[in-house]
């Protein structure tokens, strides 16, 4: 939870609502909470000393120092609530909550049950023995979900009741959801109050809108809960006790105990269900939780969103909540109350979300299953089934950027709808609809092919394929009234598309009753069309599907044959339904989410920046790199990253156009919302052409540059080359390559260049990787050879060159590869008895570390030389008595009757031998 603080701030708002409800009485409304299903958690036993402060009351005494010891008892967590009969299990936990107030400090007042007071018989300390479990701050007590701890008196600003001792100058209690939450049966959505004792009066707002900030700023219906409204029912206990939170960071004091104890009444722990229905709000509509106020604080009067116009003087007697923080959750009796996430972070007009990598959405989510039903992933519910025959489900053999498809590829395959409100049969007409579909098309984009299609010859949608061109198309040719007939001459707009080619479609139909709107077509982000003199859609009947057509639907060549099945895949089909409007910023949301998601990159023919889910610019493409931006290297744009309002979380990608070369991985799950990774190249050859923009001890490297754009930290990432998609030189070896990073002020020049060395090379696959961390702004290439150098400029017979700077392949822990500068004499070695790379060891240069324990690196290769050079420190403090240590021996893998010598041996002797260098000769004996 945060504390926030407002004296010194005001805010200006002003919001004008003209809303007509009309409500009705509902049993699981403003209703009492019958009972709590709870589960039994043991908490953690901790103990503390504290000095009571001196308005301690009842038996905790002022100044008396006392052993404050938390879970020695049972703790307990919800389930479930059972409300007017009916069982609320779907629970959302909020993201946070704040406790809103005036005075500037962290006060504030929280409770326990109470075990016992422990008083010993002659010395020591007073042990207050409570059931629950500890927490570092009190402010964050929502988080431990305990059903037996809270806050006391909050919502108080004078204490008319305990003397003055419990009061916390705390206006507002916000529950808030970030990404927001929805219901698509709001009577069936509760908020639950609950607290201590049942004696308070308070009111409940829904917060309809969060500010920049991510503080409320707008409320919906202001709803009363009174004396009368709590049920007298649910978990007693017979002592409760009260402690005083200070200062942040600081163990609560013991201020006193209520209960049996202390000769009072036992008190219930229980609660209200407020339903999303009362608070009024409508199926569809998102909510970003709720906040609590005083009794005395009155919308019509007091502006909701600033607490500073809020009354400054209620009294315990007449507000106040003693609140059980940890049960702040939304919950509903159906699994249709769910978080607002949507593609791009939208939802406002979101009807129907398919995504194919959600995997619970689909019948069967295996390599080759029938897709039969494809759930809806939104609340609007409106899932679709089998038409003629099914799509089959690709998650290995097929995908688009690691991302599961629907496969429409062969025969008559397609989904369908039933007719309903949301997409056809509002029984008027529309004016808006906005449709996304990211595809792919097959090696055939000549045969005409349906996307998706609705209404049939005299009312429709369809967007299609047919002779290499991508066609979308909307008509009303009846005279339904004002805003019809409109596109009786079935115009279209149409883009160009390739076969075996990735793309992001956007249709956004926005007409009107004047018949002067229009429909247009995005592809990848750029507008290839739009049709003028678009009336209204009216209400109308017929297939809705997707990846083939039913009968009599119009086309731009004017014949209306039906199936036309789609050959080819989509991963992810989103339909919204009467949006507000059509802002270039939410459809830059979507196709930026689109775009990261398949590796599909937006067209940058006019520059298109990338964005996430909240409008921010994450890949700038409108600027130079000069000042910052990415307009040079807006080629291939491709990203991994985690964002929670799009339900987001791409690991692993590469992007599907040609030329893609690079694959980044982060191996692992991102720990924070809002990271990105995200890289774009300049364009230039994938030849290792480039000689003179490199490093001295470089050689060559790819003439392709990519420069990385990171929000926030994704730390180590896994970058790797595809090496059949470049023309390399030669043939190098895995040492032979390098990663070169040049820093973000370089400008993309790598003469200064670090250069990252030990990258794996997977000979199968044909691909090298490099584990680095790359930083916000740097430019990286791969360079495929060092120059020819050798040691002192003496290269004439130069059998082997071993340097630890340069040619081990790893730069920490164990050395298992040491290539050679000089040939092909690479030492290698296995896992556990290999040497240590070690850093700054010999003169500030790296060294290979033996330990002396059967650490080793051999080469197969023999070869025969007369003088060895090597530069080694001795670990031990050697002395003519002390045990043979060999730095450098020799095998017998590769000796043989024709091999005069076998290979090398560092770090050891073959047999028996004692010599600093020994040789094996073709018969196998030492000499």
């Amino acid at each position: 939870m945060q504390v926030q603080n407002n004296s010194h701030c005001s805010f200006a708002i002003a919001c004008i609502f003209m809303l007509l409800w009309v409500f009705c009485v509902k049993l699981n409304g403003q209703t009492g909470i019958s009972s709590f299903n709870t589960t039994t958690v043991n908490p953690p036993n901790t103990t503390y000393s504290a000095t009571a402060p001196t308005d301690a009351s009842n038996d905790i005494n002022p100044g008396q120092t006392y052993d404050v010891s938390y879970g020695q008892g049972n703790d307990y967590t919800l389930l479930s609530y059972t409300i007017g009969g009916t069982t609320y299990s779907n629970f959302l936990e909020p993201d946070t909550l704040m406790l809103q107030r005036t005075d500037g400090g962290r006060f504030v007042n929280v409770w326990y049950t109470l075990i016992d007071i422990d008083v010993p018989l002659l010395f020591g300390t007073t042990e207050l023995i409570m059931d629950g479990q500890e927490v570092d701050d009190a402010d964050a007590l929502y988080q431990t979900g305990s059903l037996i701890s809270g806050y006391d008196n909050i919502l108080v600003n004078v204490d008319n009741e305990a003397a003055g001792s419990i009061q916390a100058q705390i206006e507002r209690v916000d529950a808030i959801w970030y990404t927001g939450i929805v219901s698509c049966a709001p009577e069936n959505a509760v908020f639950p109050v609950i607290e201590r004792g049942g004696n308070d009066s308070i009111k409940i707002a829904a917060i309809t809108a969060l500010d920049i900030n991510g503080n409320p700023s707008a409320y919906g219906n202001m709803v009363e809960i009174v004396d009368n409204d709590w049920p007298n029912t649910g978990l007693t206990y017979s002592d409760y006790l009260v402690l005083r939170r200070q200062t942040v960071d600081e163990n609560p004091l013991p201020l006193l105990n209520i209960g049996d104890i202390a000769g009072q009444a036992s008190q219930t722990i229980q609660g209200v269900a407020v339903s999303f229905d009362e608070l009024g709000i409508a199926a569809g509509q998102v909510i970003y939780g709720y906040s609590l106020f005083a009794f005395d604080t009155d919308d019509a009067l007091h502006d909701l969103t600033d607490i500073s116009t809020f009354p400054e003087t209620t009294t315990a007697a007449a507000s106040g909540i003693d609140l059980v923080a940890g049960v702040s959750a939304a919950v509903s009796s159906d699994n249709c109350l769910t978080l607002a996430i949507g593609p791009g972070g939208y939802k406002g007009a979101l009807s129907t979300w398919l995504k194919a990598n959600a995997t619970d959405d689909v019948t069967t989510s295996t390599e080759g299953a029938t897709i039969t039903d494809w759930q809806d992933h939104w609340i609007g519910d409106n899932d679709f089934t089998t038409a003629q025959s099914a799509p089959t489900y690709r998650s290995s053999s097929s995908t688009i950027n690691f991302n599961q498809t629907a496969d429409f590829t062969t025969g008559t395959r397609g989904l369908t709808t039933s007719n309903n409100a949301s997409f056809n049969n509002n029984g008027s007409s529309y004016e808006r609809k906005g449709i996304s579909i990211a595809f792919r098309t097959e090696s055939d984009v000549t045969t005409r092919q349906v996307l998706y299609e609705q209404g049939g010859n005299t009312r429709g949608i369809n967007i299609y394929v047919r002779n290499g061109s991508l066609y979308a198309h909307a008509w009303n040719r009846n005279n339904d009234g004002a805003g019809a007939p409109w596109n009786e001459g079935d115009v279209t707009a149409s883009a160009t598309v390739e076969p075996n080619s990735e793309y992001i479609l956007t249709f956004e139909f926005d007409g009107n009753v004047s018949e002067s709107g229009t429909f247009s077509g995005y592809l990848n982000g750029q507008l290839f069309g739009t049709v003028s003199s678009i009336g209204l859609l009216f209400s109308h009947t017929g297939d809705i599907n997707i990846g083939l057509s039913g009968s009599n639907q119009r086309y731009d060549d004017g014949t209306n044959g039906s199936f036309n099945s789609f050959r080819g895949e989509i991963p992810e089909f989103i339909y919204c339904n009467e949006p507000s409007g059509f802002s270039i910023n939410t459809r830059n949301q979507i196709e930026s989410y689109l775009a990261i998601k398949y590796g599909i990159t937006l067209n940058q023919a006019t520059p298109i920046n990338y964005v996430n889910s909240s409008g921010a610019v994450i890949f700038n493409t409108t600027q130079s790199a000069s000042l910052g931006g990415y307009l040079e290297y807006n080629n291939n744009i491709t990203g991994i990253g985690r964002d929670d309002n799009s339900e987001l979380d791409q690991q692993q990608s590469r992007s599907e156009h040609n030329e893609s070369v690079i694959t980044v991985s982060n191996g692992g799950s991102f720990s924070a919302n809002n990271t990105w990774f995200i890289w774009g190249n300049d364009g230039e050859a994938l030849t290792d052409t480039e000689t003179t923009d490199v490093p001295s001890v470089i050689n060559q490297r790819i003439e392709r540059v990519w420069r990385v754009s990171e929000t926030g930290e994704t730390g180590t990432n896994q970058i790797t080359f595809d090496l059949d998609s470049l023309i390399i030189s030669g043939s190098p070896m895995a040492a032979d390559y390098s990663l070169l990073v040049a820093n973000n002020s370089s400008g993309g020049a790598f003469t200064g260049a670090t250069i990252v060395s030990g990258g794996v090379l997977d000979e199968v696959e044909n691909t090298i990787t490099f584990t680095v961390d790359l930083s916000h702004g740097e430019y990286f290439t791969l360079g495929t050879g060092y120059i020819d150098c050798s040691p002192a400029g003496v290269g004439t017979n130069l059998s082997l060159w071993l340097k630890a700077d340069l040619g081990p392949n790893a730069s920490a822990g164990e050395v298992t590869e040491w290539s050679d500068l000089a040939g092909t004499n690479h030492a290698e070695g296995s896992g556990g008895t290999s040497p240590a790379y070690s850093a700054n060891a010999i003169n500030f240069n790296p060294a290979l570390d033996f330990d002396g324990t059967a650490d080793f690196l051999v080469s197969a290769t023999g070869f025969h030389t007369p003088a060895y050079y090597i530069v080694l420190v001795p670990d031990d403090n050697l002395t003519s008595a002390s045990a043979a240590q060999v730095p450098l021996g020799w095998d017998t893998q590769s000796a043989s009757p024709t091999n005069d010598i076998g290979g090398f041996f560092l770090g050891g002797i073959y047999g028996s031998a004692d010599d600093v260098v020994g040789h094996i000769v073709g018969n196998g004996t030492i000499g």
